[in-house]
């Protein structure tokens, strides 16, 4: 069939239908032999669209999911250290002093004796006095002493140190004043 246009002509191995010749040989698209269909069309591009946005929302989602995993990876770790570091200070005792010295001649002095909450107050101490204890550790100690000034004039001043370093001092002036010092280490 050289020389035949492109078109649909009688198929030569079925004489009921029709055959598409492209100008240089047969294709396979057949249509009855009642009247020729319309040029095949070739076939739609398939689009990847879909494909795509659903394999970039894979992937975003695998990133989320990762990202969220380092975070929550990290974030123990630095807890774990935190508890750690924390265990460590409440499983050593502290060498805790609580100093009172100042121009009054007496004072009454309260403090704390176990880094929490056990108080013990001496009354009408000269001045200076100071006490000196190993407090167990605690997970959350609080280092507290108060000295009120036992006279009509002069100045208490109260300290505390752990470890032998002055960690916090205040003062007060006048009758029956009060100085109060506290740590939390």
């Amino acid at each position: 069939m050289t020389g035949t246009p492109a078109g649909w002509q009688p198929a030569p191995d079925r004489p009921d239908q029709l055959r598409y010749w492209d100008g240089e040989q047969w294709t396979d698209h057949y249509a009855p032999a009642g009247g020729p269909p319309a040029s095949p069309q070739p076939p739609a591009k398939k689009s990847h669209t879909l494909r795509n946005v659903l394999l970039i929302l894979g992937l975003l989602g695998v990133l989320v999911v990762g990202g969220c995993f380092a975070i929550v990876a990290a974030t123990g770790d630095a807890i774990n250290d935190a508890v750690d570091d924390a265990s460590k200070a409440a499983s050593t005792g502290h060498d805790v002093t609580y100093r009172v010295t100042g121009t009054a001649k007496t004072a009454d002095v309260t403090f704390t004796t176990d880094g929490s909450t056990s108080t013990s107050q001496e009354n009408g101490v000269a001045v200076p006095w100071s006490k000196d204890l190993k407090i167990d550790g605690e997970l959350f100690s609080v280092y507290q002493v108060l000295a009120q000034n036992g006279g009509e004039t002069g100045k208490v001043t109260c300290e505390i140190l752990v470890d032998g370093e002055s960690v916090k001092t205040n003062t007060s002036a006048g009758a029956y004043a009060i100085a109060t010092c506290d740590y939390t280490p």
